[in-house]
């Protein structure tokens, strides 16, 4: 009776330390799952425990960072953000190209507004901003091609720029790679300044993937 009580008593000991054992690689194994497979809650969470940092064109306006699964975090970049040109005049007037119902206001804007074309030109060059007026809508948006005089037109014609009208007058949105080479503006240029979509009916969206891919939504 004693041996089989004994017996008895090794056999759930026994059992008792493969349990432990189990729980134990269970434990473990669920650490390095976690460690392999990470779940982040944000784009900061992400670039600070682990996540792999994206890098896209300077035409996208955000940062991205993609965790172990599926998910990518998004957060714009603050250098792409859209903002106000900061206004500078010039007594070296521009080439502005408009039509006959564009706003003189506007026009009298882009001829004495400083392009910078003059920098890194060399000494006595005639180079000048060069604006042409695509279109202009009543709500106060005009849609230019933009650059410098002695720029080739080829150039010239994929360079757009949206100026905006405010209380204080016309003023230029800036980063202009918030514009692509169809003329079509980023959906956060929109969004942030309202701009009118009888000026553009869309606008581009990034679609998220890594190759850097847009499509074009209607401008609510």
């Amino acid at each position: 009776m004693e041996k089989l009580k004994r017996e008895a008593g090794s056999s759930i000991a026994g059992i008792a330390v493969a349990l432990v054992i189990i729980v134990l690689l269970v434990i473990v194994g669920l650490m390095v799952y976690k460690n392999h497979h990470k779940t982040f809650t944000s784009y900061d969470d992400c670039i600070n425990n682990g996540g792999q940092w994206l890098t896209y064109d300077g035409a996208i306006q955000f940062d991205a960072c993609k965790g172990s699964g599926p998910e990518l975090f998004l957060q714009y970049s603050a250098q792409n953000m859209p903002n106000i040109s900061s206004n500078q005049t010039t007594k070296k007037t521009n080439v502005v190209l408009s039509n006959a119902s564009d706003s003189s206001d506007l026009i009298n804007y882009l001829t004495y507004n400083y392009s910078g074309c003059n920098i890194g030109q060399p000494a006595g060059s005639s180079a000048t901003g060069y604006f042409k007026i695509l279109e202009e809508v009543p709500s106060g948006f005009a849609e230019l091609n933009y650059g410098c005089s002695n720029y080739s037109q080829a150039e010239l014609s994929k360079s757009y720029i949206i100026a905006m009208k405010l209380s204080s007058g016309w003023v230029l949105l800036s980063p202009t790679n918030n514009m692509f080479d169809n003329g079509v503006p980023s959906c956060l240029l929109v969004d942030m300044f309202r701009i009118s979509k009888s000026l553009t009916p869309q606008c581009e969206q990034n679609t998220g993937y890594n190759d850097g891919s847009l499509r074009s939504v209607d401008n609510p």
